[in-house]
């Protein structure tokens, strides 16, 4: 039998393959909408994670949907029980920036681990949980063990109630409290209580330990509902600061590259309506890395946010958006491939042959 013969097995591809391409879409990835998830205003949202992750209630609110939220204060206790700051998750347990951070706390959820949180102080002498030490402080100890019970019986609740689960992992650098075996958001003596190497130990994660601290954490969700269907998706938001040995920038392509091909290796292994979506790729694409973050590369503009909102709307909602200005670019770049810029290509990089091949294609077309 004669084989056909082709020219190159890239010219048939989509433009959105080729890197170049992708500088005249506005940030769009051209994301295809997921079969087996569609969300719509009947559903319960709820989302886990870094900074990041709390900008899933703004998507909510953006695509009309219902991202859940209960009250979470010891009721009886309201009194000795001091807000910190604004929550902006569905529950009062702040930012959840590893897969160990999440593994424990579905642990602690089900009663699977009796640790209890190191109390620390602050300035005040008031108390505060080691394990969400900036949400809430506490007159005594008492209240805030009182607090911390309630607050595990209600992330089971909306576990339960809810319908989609949303986790975003963030960081794999942590600190463990000796004492406990706890991974803590905060190592103390930032800003709250005081450090001591005795007490806390610093840790950064490895690959296949992110991946079987993710899959446990889905099997022990789906324990609570069988019926929820979990989102993965990474950070985009650099880390602040390293404790290892190498530079900040270093430690962070490290930790996303890590994390990154940890979900790919979850993703594989076919686990029942589990999902993935694209915010690191969306949000760190080179072409609009500097409308997608402010000046500081770390906190998302609107611009970025809003190329999340249309996205995250294109894979799992499907709405239609119109012709809302906040859905508009604020800036459209202009990228031509015609002329000099078509024929540019570095010789001793054998890989733009393809793209060159492709080009000469769609000219001749």
């Amino acid at each position: 039998m004669e084989m056909k013969k082709i020219k190159c097995p890239y010219d048939s591809l989509p433009s959105k393959s080729f890197f170049p391409q992708l500088a005249n879409t506005n940030g769009d990835l051209f994301l295809k909408p997921e079969d087996g998830l569609r969300i719509g205003p009947g559903d319960k949202i709820i989302s886990f994670g870094s900074c990041f992750a709390s900008k899933i209630k703004t998507i909510c609110k953006r695509l009309n949907l219902n991202y859940l939220h209960k009250e979470d204060l010891s009721i009886h206790d309201t009194n000795k029980i001091r807000l910190e700051k604004v929550e902006n998750f569905s529950l009062n347990y702040g930012n959840i920036y590893t897969s160990k951070h999440f593994l424990q706390l579905i642990k602690r959820t089900l009663n699977k681990d009796p640790s209890l949180p190191r109390v620390i102080n602050d300035k005040e002498n008031r108390k505060r949980n080691s394990f969400r030490p900036n949400v809430l402080s506490y007159d005594n100890e008492v209240t805030l063990r009182k607090d911390d019970s309630n607050h595990l019986v209600n992330i089971y609740d909306a576990i339960k109630e809810s319908s989609t689960l949303v986790f975003t992992l963030g960081l794999t650098e942590h600190w463990i409290d000796k004492a406990t075996s706890l991974c803590l958001p905060q190592v103390p003596g930032c800003g709250l209580g005081d450090f001591d190497n005795h007490n806390f130990e610093f840790r950064n994660s490895e690959l296949f330990e992110v991946v079987d601290e993710i899959i446990e954490s889905i099997e022990l969700l789906k324990t609570i509902n069988k019926n929820l269907s979990v989102i993965l998706s990474l950070s985009p938001v650099p880390l602040v600061a390293t404790y290892t040995k190498v530079s900040a920038v270093e430690a962070n392509i490290y930790s996303k590259s890590l994390l990154r091909q940890a979900i790919a290796l979850v993703l594989k292994k076919d686990i029942s309506k589990l999902f993935y979506f694209p915010s690191f790729e969306i949000m760190t694409n080179p072409h609009f890395l500097n409308l997608n973050f402010k000046n500081n590369k770390r906190t998302v503009s609107d611009y970025g946010l809003n190329l999340i909102i249309k996205q995250f709307n294109q894979k799992f909602v499907g709405i239609e958006l119109g012709e809302l200005n906040e859905f508009k670019p604020a800036q459209k770049i202009e990228v031509s491939f015609n002329g000099e810029d078509k024929n540019i290509f570095n010789p001793s990089c054998d890989e733009e042959n393809i793209y060159a091949s492709y080009l000469d294609k769609t000219f001749r077309n």
